[in-house]
């Protein structure tokens, strides 16, 4: 029979004879209409580009990313953005837990567990990045026998337009036992940076006297910019250099868990970010990027300009910071009295 199971396992296994060869492995499912399904395919592809297109051994996504990037630098059928958006996006993966596997090997499932920095509209990023690569290594360089049965599925993305007030991030801050996750909520407050940018911070970027960060890429063109560090972040920064013995380089967030991160760097406070919400009584849709939002308002609220949004933030577009600035009209009466008195509107 083409199809049977073994003993300590609850896949479904293939056994098929072409010509003079065996070929046997694994459908990696344990639905049996879907290892019909899979079997179905690769006699398919067996019939229609040989039987080395399916025993061709696997490489890992590390060994694919590089023909990726290859790829990515040298075709004209895509513009520059989603260049740089593949490029980001095949970073992401090689820092992750899928860099080494094969690529054979992943699947929805698999995928579905690894950790991103970020918000999922960065883990989205990644996964964009790993469906394109998967469908030019099965449609176009025969490096994988069959695309995963299951798609590789986008992460939900909630609406993240809830900013943090200065109260949200007081009660938040009195509630935070952990120093790192502590540290990284006051320098997001006080920057505007994406979470991302702020776990990935190195000591040889950081101008402590000058009060700036020199972000030096993102998942923009325009992510490369100088960060102001404003309000607590600036002391607290200042802090952590000290107590890290004042060095010239290295991660200003190193990963201190006894499985430490793949690049070296914390890449999430939502553990704690969320255990310290729950006590302090407020709603699940303040999440740490909330903070980029208030800081954008703070911003505003001062008389900053869009255009001042935008570079602060690392925008391309005023649409895309004006979704950050949180404006009220609360002041607007007592603002145009004051500028008609002081004859700036006659």
């Amino acid at each position: 029979m083409p199809l049977y199971r073994k003993a300590k396992s609850p896949n479904w296994y293939y056994s098929l004879c072409v010509g003079k060869k065996r070929l046997r492995g694994s459908t990696h499912t344990a639905d049996e209409s879907d290892a019909k399904y899979f079997l179905a395919e690769l006699q398919l592809k067996v019939r229609d580009e040989g039987v080395e297109s399916v025993t061709k051994k696997s490489c890992t996504l590390r060994q694919l990313a590089d023909k990726f990037s290859s790829w990515i630098d040298g075709t004209h059928s895509i513009e520059p953005a989603t260049k740089r958006y593949y490029h980001h996006g095949v970073k992401l993966l090689l820092d992750s837990s899928l860099a080494e596997m094969k690529i054979n090997a992943i699947t929805n499932d698999v995928a579905d567990m690894v950790t991103f920095p970020g918000a999922n509209y960065t883990g989205n990023q990644a996964l964009s990045t790993l469906k394109r690569m998967l469908h030019k290594a099965h449609e176009d360089w025969n490096l994988l026998a069959a695309m995963p049965k299951k798609k590789i599925e986008m992460r939900k993305v909630w609406g993240r337009s809830v900013i943090m007030t200065l109260a949200n991030y007081n009660s938040l801050m009195s509630h935070m036992k952990g120093s790192d996750s502590k540290d990284v909520l006051a320098v997001l407050r006080g920057t505007g940076a994406r979470p991302a940018e702020v776990y990935s911070m190195r000591w040889e970027l950081m101008h402590l006297d000058e009060g700036y960060y020199q972000n030096p890429s993102g998942k923009t063109r325009t992510s490369k910019r100088r960060i102001c560090l404003c309000h607590d972040s600036l002391a607290v920064l200042a802090r952590r250099h000290l107590e890290q013995g004042s060095p010239k380089q290295g991660w200003v967030f190193a990963s201190k868990t006894n499985r430490p991160s793949k690049s070296g760097h914390i890449v999430s406070i939502d553990t704690a970010f969320n255990r310290e919400r729950r006590a302090a009584g407020l709603p699940a849709s303040i999440v740490p990027y909330s903070a980029r939002h208030a800081f954008a308002t703070d911003v505003t609220n001062a008389g900053g300009s869009t255009q001042q949004v935008m570079l602060a933030l690392g925008h391309s577009n005023p649409a895309a910071a004006m979704r950050y600035q949180h404006g009220t009209t609360d002041n607007l009466s007592a603002m145009l009295t004051e500028a008609k008195t002081t004859g700036r509107v006659q």
